[in-house]
């Protein structure tokens, strides 16, 4: 497995995980309650892609950490497919940021 990313004009953050770690057992952690509401907590894609989420965005230079369970939020988990686009907001300096996030299962 490997990943790459590039961008010129902007920063990017890349995480990079199997899909087979045990990401339930901190999901806690790293999802906001209303996210715990909504994501499948058994579907083991979900889990995955949303830590990824997490981790990409927390690697981006903001002003001030992020705090993964009420700084980052997802939008939508719907029709997970081998690759998409989620929509996130991140909250930075009490500004809300929109972000669009590519993601691709490999």
């Amino acid at each position: 497995m490997v990943a790459v990313g590039f961008c010129q004009n902007k920063s990017i953050g890349v995480d990079v995980e199997l899909t087979s770690r045990d990401f339930k057992v901190v999901a806690h952690k790293y999802l906001t309650k209303k996210e715990l509401e909504w994501i499948n907590l058994d579907h083991q894609e979900s889990l995955a892609l949303a830590w990824c989420i997490k981790e990409s965005v927390y690697k981006l230079p903001w002003k001030v950490n992020k705090c993964f369970t009420s700084d980052i939020n997802i939008l939508n988990l719907k029709d997970i497919s081998s690759s998409g686009t989620i929509s996130v907001d991140v909250i930075d300096l009490d500004i809300t940021h929109h972000l669009e996030l590519k993601y691709l299962f490999f």
